[in-house]
């Protein structure tokens, strides 16, 4: 027989009193005692299986439902639901500051007992508030253990099953160690031996939280728990900083744990799970090359008619997977989002907040982290500009924030950039004269500067001495940095590399004598994390090509999967006639070479001055490890030359699937020479047989490749100059195949971007971002940056372009003109189109890591992206944590 339990009131005047006036502790183990014989004599256990049953939750404010004006606090009850199945129903009933003791003496308890049914399910977590020292919350641990008991037999009676869950620990950790700390742990032991003797379930929420707080780490772990900047949420407009609450995100993770937790004990209620992954459902079960894994990108900016709002599909979400957008704690969307990852909200305004739920099996699984509303189309990066200096000749000069690169240097998902700092007195090799110093910063995207790095006396300024990597070379799920250095640099932590004291600068201000090196630095904080001798070293100045210093010190720099798998990075010298790589790894916190390739080794003559002033890296063979394509030569992933086209150097060059009619890649570029039988060309990536060109007689300085015109099969090309600032045209346009289009080219040939809704390319020249007509040949103006400019000169070219945010189309960041931040301009044009991040294709990726070496190039998937384009394939990555 199942009896209905009697209200458990405050029957004794003393407790009423002491509830009152808050200077005694309301209860004795031998009053609670009391209590329980009267339950324990009133109720017969009874426990049935029913196919929808009900889990009802006692807790307190770490499991309780919040309420929209709240947002983004949330308690892990309030999330429990996505991990179970449609046929569990959810009662929570978890009230903020209760502990075990006055959640009973309110009437909760009863509340609860009144409606449990037979086959449904009482899930406690209760010990944060036992353990406080408030009058009214404190339950010595004897007590706690019997207040336990009263629950676990309160359901049976009712034909209910307990489960005990042991409370959930708090952001409290050793500042030495990292390593997070067991809270409560008096009540943790108590709880488990109230499991013991009463044969009931038993959730570890303890240790479980605990574990995941050490594995994701305490700077990580502010996301789970409410770490709310100022400014973010009209419900925290100051900020907050808690570390007991969870925001929405962190609810959810601790959710899961707890549904683990379900499926472990296994009792019928186990059945019911579902959805215990960490993340969405990928679209494939593992992939070859690890790949930093991101956040979705969400990014919400002002337009015309409303709010923008965009996000990345990652490279591993199920082609199925679905959305759901919220403004201020509201659904945008009246059905998930199954399309294209962009929406106008013409009801959002630029005090609203949104937040993303992926959306699996009808259920909202992960979260984003919430984000406000750009007032503008760029979000601005404030920067530390560099003093100004003047060289030791007495030559005044001032900085720029000159090329940039991002990677995710600190493993939070979000990008972060690596800006290189120049002089206004940068020289081109060719050009003598002093230089001031180069200084390499990391700045977070709210500007917070994380490190300096001054490169010292002994490296010079100018666009070809220092390229530098930024990539998870280790796979430790955080970006590294490397690039040549030399006695004075100085790390981000004030640390000297070699002699502090060296000056080998000759009396025209080049570098030609003293040690050169290769650092590796920490992401995080730009310590020096291994230091070698740089390879290919110097040697014999004049035997690279001239006896003052041009030849010699002209350096490029890349990322390469040469095994596949992980990642190597290439640092190489010269192009114009010796040309040397050399492959290195970072593993286990040290540097070691992996091969060298070396035109004057061997009978290597029909290699020389072939090299570009930029390099390409792709797997052009389809053997899963990548080559580098350097400039009319390809290098194979162990080191050994493949072919040459012998066609000579060139300023520009593209490589992708140009051709998406063909099988393979294909490689466009323009060459220097004059006498050159093309100056311009495509050639098949893998075999370097050329397919077509076009002889121009002229030195071809300018070449762009991108689908511009849906008319024509893949991308068209074109070929241009500068002469006095001015763009001269020197071929008509193409298309892919060698097809003339017209004798007019766009008024552009320097970057292309994907920019507006469709799928053809449009082009970026300086702060301008135009669109080719292709029925009138002519450009049209889609943006100009009005305060920001480009940089390198008649170059023109943007601090940095890539997919940064949002969906599948890219960002280009600008600094402004008076250099005292970065602009990070996104579109706010709609797409129907759903493609996956640029960032999570391998050769996407890899351009984006070179890009800023040398004569910075736009970056080229792997898969043809444009007009009447296939689905492009998943592409063959693991996620690194």
């Amino acid at each position: 027989m199942v009896c209905t339990l009697l209200p458990l009131n405050r029957s004794i005047a003393a407790e009423d009193q002491a509830e009152q006036n808050h200077t005694s502790f309301p209860s004795t183990t031998e009053q609670v005692e009391q209590v329980q014989s009267v339950i324990n004599n009133t109720y017969e256990q009874e426990s049935v299986v029913v196919s929808k049953p009900t889990v009802y939750l006692a807790g307190d404010s770490t499991v309780q439902t919040y309420a929209t004006s709240k947002q983004p606090q949330a308690g892990w009850g309030q999330m429990i639901d996505r991990y179970l199945d449609e046929k569990v129903k959810i009662s929570n009933q978890a009230i903020g500051g209760r502990s075990s003791r006055s959640f009973i003496e309110q009437g909760r308890l009863d509340t609860i007992l009144n409606q449990i049914q037979p086959g449904d399910y009482l899930m406690i977590q209760f010990g944060h508030n036992d353990a406080d020292t408030k009058p009214e919350r404190y339950t010595p641990v004897p007590d706690y253990k019997v207040y336990l008991k009263q629950y676990i037999d309160g359901a049976r009676a009712h034909g209910a099953t307990p489960i005990l869950v042991t409370p959930v620990g708090r952001r409290d950790f050793n500042t030495t160690t990292g390593q997070f700390n067991i809270s409560f742990p008096n009540y943790v032991t108590a709880m488990k031996e109230v499991a013991t003797q009463t044969n009931t379930k038993l959730i570890d929420l303890s240790t479980r939280s605990v574990a995941y707080y050490n594995s994701i780490g305490a700077e990580e772990s502010k996301k789970v728990f409410l770490h709310v900047p100022a400014g973010v949420y009209p419900n925290f407009p100051d900020g907050v900083v808690d570390n007991t609450h969870f925001q929405e995100y962190g609810a959810i993770q601790i959710a899961r744990l707890v549904a683990q937790g379900i499926a472990d004990v296994q009792i019928p209620l186990s059945e019911h799970v579902q959805n215990l992954t960490v993340t969405e459902n990928t679209a494939v079960a593992s992939g070859q090359r690890a790949m930093e894994k991101l956040n979705r990108g969400l990014v919400a900016v002002k337009s015309k008619n409303g709010i923008y709002v965009g996000w990345r599909m990652l490279g591993l979400d199920a082609n199925n997977i679905a959305f759901n957008l919220y403004r201020d704690g509201v659904l945008v969307n009246s059905q998930p989002i199954t399309g294209a990852t962009n929406v106008l909200d013409a009801k959002g305004t630029v005090t609203s907040v949104y937040t993303l739920f992926t959306v699996q099996n009808g259920k909202e699984t992960s979260v984003s982290t919430p984000v406000s509303v750009w007032q503008q189309q760029y979000k601005s990066v404030p920067l530390q500009k560099p003093a100004d200096g003047v060289t030791k000749d007495g030559v005044a000069y001032t900085y720029s924030a000159n090329d940039a690169s991002v990677g995710d240097l600190d493993g939070d998902g979000e990008y972060e950039i690596v800006l290189l700092w120049s002089p206004s007195n940068a020289k081109d090799n060719s050009q003598s004269g002093y230089t001031g110093i180069v200084y390499l910063d990391a700045y977070k995207l709210n500007g917070t500067r994380l490190w300096r790095i001054n490169m010292g006396p002994n490296i010079r300024a100018g666009a070809h001495y220092s390229p530098f990597v930024v990539y998870d070379l280790d796979g430790d799920g955080k970006s590294e940095v490397a690039l040549r250095t030399a006695d004075g640099t100085i790390d981000g932590q004030g640390k000297v590399i070699g002699d502090a004291k060296a000056d080998y600068r000759n009396s025209a201000g080049y570098v030609l004598t003293g040690p050169e090196f290769l650092t590796v630095f920490k992401g995080t904080t730009g310590a020096a994390l291994d230091t070698v001798n740089y390879d290919p070293p110097r040697g014999t100045v004049a035997s690279w090509g001239d006896n003052y210093g041009n030849r010699v010190d002209r350096f490029l720099a890349g990322v390469a999967y040469l095994d596949g798998q992980r990642p190597s990075f290439v640092m190489t010298r010269g192009y114009y006639t010796r040309t040397v790589l050399v492959a290195y790894d970072f593993r286990d916190g040290k540097i070691t070479k992996r091969w060298t390739y070396d035109t004057n080794v061997g009978n290597q003559t029909t290699y020389t001055a072939q090299g570009n002033h930029a390099l390409n890296v792709a797997d052009v063979d389809g053997d899963g490890k990548d080559e580098i394509n350097f400039g009319s030569i390809s290098i194979d992933d162990n080191g050994t030359p493949r072919y040459t086209t012998g066609l000579g150097h060139g300023d520009a060059q593209h490589l992708g699937d140009l051709n998406p009619n063909r099988a393979g890649l294909e490689v466009f570029g323009v060459h220097e020479h004059k006498d050159s039988p093309y100056g311009m060309e495509v050639h098949d990536a893998n075999t370097g047989q050329v397919l077509w060109g076009v002889y121009t007689g002229l030195d071809t300085g300018r070449g762009m490749s991108a689908d511009i015109d849906p008319r024509f099969p893949g991308e068209e090309v074109w070929a241009a100059t500068i002469t006095n600032a001015q763009h001269v045209p020197i071929t008509g346009l193409y298309s892919i195949t060698g097809e003339v289009i017209s004798k007019n080219i766009p008024s552009s040939t320097n970057f292309g971007i994907w920019w507006d809704g469709d799928l053809l390319r449009e082009l970026l020249d300086d702060n301008r971002i135009d669109k080719w007509d292709y029925m009138n040949n002519t450009t049209t103006n889609l943006l100009t940056a009005t305060g920001s400019s480009s940089n390198n000169g008649t170059k023109a070219t943007p601090n940095l372009q890539a997919d940064l945010y949002g969906d599948w189309r890219e960002e280009v960041v600008l600094r402004s003109s008076d250099n005292n931040e970065l602009r990070i301009y996104t579109t706010t044009d709609m797409t129907d189109y759903r493609l996956r991040t640029l960032m999570h294709d391998p050769v996407y990726r890899l351009s984006v890591a070179w890009q800023n070496a040398g004569y910075n190039q736009p970056p080229h998937p792997g898969f043809h992206l444009g007009a009447d384009m296939k689905q492009p394939p998943v592409p063959d990555i693991y996620y690194v944590q």
